[in-house]
């Protein structure tokens, strides 16, 4: 199955994780999380013979993106 990394390639090309990270442990930490988050959805798809669709796990990483923006500071 090809992995598609548009998402990580779009906070790489406006450099959101840096605006958001300061710290370069938080950064490291950040990036972990999103990359396991990213395989873990992507597994479940496959595990799930497809009925859990791209788009879905798409919105979700959106979802919990637009969560984490609403709470910080």
């Amino acid at each position: 199955m090809a992995r598609d990394d548009e998402a990580l390639e779009h906070y790489q090309r406006n450099n959101v994780l840096e605006k958001a990270c300061v710290d370069p442990y938080d950064r490291l930490a950040s990036t972990f999380i999103e990359a396991y988050l990213v395989e873990a959805l992507l597994g479940l798809i496959e595990k799930t013979q497809n009925r859990v669709k791209r788009r879905d796990a798409i919105a979700c990483l959106e979802q919990l993106s637009a969560l984490l923006a609403a709470t910080r500071p």
